[in-house]
């Protein structure tokens, strides 16, 4: 308990950065404000950090399939395949 009072605090350097995350198939992209104290400078020992949203950047990319890995059936052998589905993956997750 601090011998002053409740009121007492005492301030570090801290690391400021801005980050811009690319936009996913799915995402926006966005840019990020991150505010970071390492442990080394931090009074109490332990890093901190705080991430803040600022804009979106860019809009969603879509997805581009071009990748066919084959076909996946329904039922069995016993009862009969009933259907087939396509499998395709998107280029942007190869």
């Amino acid at each position: 308990h601090c011998s002053i009072d409740g009121n007492h605090f005492t301030t570090a350097k801290d690391d400021y950065k801005i980050e811009d995350i690319a936009p996913t198939c799915e995402e926006k992209g966005k840019q990020m404000q991150i505010l970071s104290i390492s442990a080394e400078k931090s009074p109490d020992g332990k890093a901190h950090s705080k991430s803040t949203k600022i804009a979106d950047v860019g809009e969603p990319l879509g997805h581009e399939y071009s990748h066919f890995f084959g076909f996946r059936w329904t039922g069995d052998a016993t009862s009969g395949y009933r259907k087939a589905e396509a499998i395709f993956a998107c280029d942007r997750d190869m």
